[in-house]
C-alpha cells in the first residue's frame, strides 16, 4: 500500500493505492479489495481477473474523518466465489500517513430587532438562543447557547465551510454558511426577526363583488398585529386562479416591504387583472401567504378571496346520484342510483341557489343555462 503524498492537510483529498500480486499457480477470476480506517470512502476501483504471477492495482479517494491523528488504513483482498487461498494470512496490509489539521474559530452575536430599524440597539440581544453548526473537513457538529449579550463562541473547530442553524420559539434568525480558516475567521452579526404565526393575522376582500374582462380588480388585504412587538419588511406570495397575475404592490417579495406596529392593523392595496381564463371560469380566486418572508418566519392566515366575473354561461352541467356501497380497487366507487331527489347548486360567495333539479330513475339529473361560477353541490333530504 502507498499514498500519492507524504502527509496531507486534513482538507485535501487523500488517494490511496493497493498494489495485488497472484503468488500462487492458480488463476484469482475475482477478487475485491475492502478497507477499514478513519476514511470517508471505502468503495477500491474493482480488480480485474489475476492470472499466476500478475500484478495488479486499485485505488480509492477520501477526506480524513477525524480531527486529530494521522489516517491510518487497513486494506484487505479477498477472494470470491468460493475459491480458496493457499495463504490469507498475506492479504492483508497496513500503512499510515500523518495529517496536519487547521482549525479556528466561529463566533458571533444574535439580537432580535424589535424596532425594526434594522440595526442592533441596546436591550435586543437574544439570550439562551440554541446555536448548531455543522461542516468542517470531517463534517463535525457543534452545539452552544447565546450568553446575556447574545454571543456564541466556537473557539476551536476544524478549518472549513460550517452551515449554522438557530432555534428560537419567538425569532427567526437566519442561517448563514460561513468559512473557517484559521486566518481572519467569522465574526457575524445575526438579526431577528418576530414570528408572526401567532402575533399576526391577514384577511382580503375584493372592492367590488363583480368583475368583467380586462377589468383591474383591487384587493385589499388587512394585516392585524395582535403581538408585542413591530412587525416589518412584511411581504405576500400570491397566486390567481384560474389565471392572472397578482400585483402586491408593496407587499411584493424584494419590495420595501409593510410594517405593522404592535396593536395595529394596515391596509395594503393589490391588483390583479381579470382574464379570458377567468371569464371562462365565472370567478377569480386569490391565494396569499405573508411573512418576512413568506412561509419563514412562520405564516399569517391563509388569505382567500373571490370575485364574480359574470357572463359565461355552461348551457348543460350533468351530473349522478347514488347511494355509496363500496369502492373497487380500480375504477369507480359502486353505488345504487336514488331517484326523485332534489338537488341544487349553491354559490360559494352569496350562498344564493342558483338552479335545482330532480334525480331520474337511474339517479341522473341535469341543470341547464347555468352561469358560469364556483358552486356547492346539495342535496335535499337525508
Amino acid at each position: 500500500m502507498w499514498f500519492d503524498k507524504t502527509g496531507y492537510v486534513a482538507h485535501e483529498q487523500i488517494t490511496a493505492h493497493a498494489r495485488i500480486t497472484n503468488a500462487g499457480t492458480a488463476p484469482a477470476a475475482e477478487a475485491r479489495v475492502n478497507s477499514t480506517g478513519n476514511l470517508s470512502n471505502a468503495y477500491w476501483t474493482p480488480l480485474p481477473p489475476i492470472e499466476p504471477g500478475q500484478t495488479v492495482e486499485s485505488s480509492l479517494t477520501g477526506l480524513v474523518t477525524t480531527e486529530s491523528g494521522p489516517l491510518v488504513l487497513t486494506v484487505t483482498v479477498t477472494l470470491l466465489g468460493g475459491a480458496q487461498d493457499a495463504n490469507p494470512a498475506d492479504n492483508t496490509s497496513t500503512a499510515s500517513v500523518p495529517i496536519t489539521y487547521v482549525r479556528g474559530s466561529y463566533q458571533g452575536t444574535v439580537y432580535g430587532d424589535r424596532n425594526g430599524n434594522h440595526t442592533m440597539d441596546p436591550g435586543e440581544a437574544l439570550p439562551g438562543v440554541r446555536v448548531d453548526i455543522s461542516g468542517g473537513h470531517s463534517e463535525v457538529s457543534r452545539t452552544t447557547v447565546t450568553d446575556t449579550a447574545g454571543r456564541f463562541a466556537f473557539p476551536d473547530v476544524p478549518d472549513g465551510r460550517y452551515s449554522t442553524w438557530f432555534t428560537s420559539a419567538d425569532w427567526y434568525l437566519t442561517a448563514p454558511i460561513v468559512q473557517v480558516t484559521g486566518v481572519n475567521d467569522p465574526e457575524v452579526l445575526i438579526r431577528g426577526v418576530p414570528v408572526i404565526t401567532s402575533a399576526l393575522s391577514a384577511s382580503a376582500a375584493f372592492t367590488r363583488r363583480a368583475y368583467r374582462v380586462n377589468d383591474v380588480a383591487h384587493l385589499t388585504m388587512t394585516l392585524t398585529n395582535t403581538g408585542p412587538a413591530l412587525v416589518t419588511d412584511l411581504a405576500a406570495d400570491c397566486w390567481a386562479y384560474p389565471a392572472g397575475q397578482v400585483n402586491a404592490g408593496s407587499l411584493a417579495e424584494g419590495g420595501p416591504g409593510v410594517a405593522v406596529p404592535a396593536g395595529a392593523r394596515v391596509a395594503v392595496d393589490l391588483t390583479v387583472r381579470i382574464t379570458k381564463e377567468a371569464a371562462a371560469e365565472g370567478s377569480l380566486r386569490v391565494w396569499c401567504s405573508v411573512g418576512a418572508p413568506p412561509r419563514l418566519n412562520g405564516m399569517a392566515d391563509a388569505v382567500r378571496a373571490t370575485a364574480r366575473i359574470p357572463g359565461g354561461l355552461a348551457p348543460k352541467v350533468v351530473g349522478y346520484l347514488g347511494l355509496f356501497r363500496y369502492k373497487p380497487v380500480l375504477g369507480s366507487p359502486a353505488s345504487d342510483p336514488l331517484p326523485g331527489v332534489k338537488v341544487y347548486l349553491r354559490d360559494q360567495v352569496t350562498g344564493r341557489v342558483v338552479t335545482r333539479a330532480v334525480t331520474d330513475a337511474e339517479g341522473n339529473f341535469a341543470f341547464y343555462r347555468v352561469p358560469a361560477n364556483t358552486y356547492d353541490v346539495g342535496v335535499v333530504g337525508p
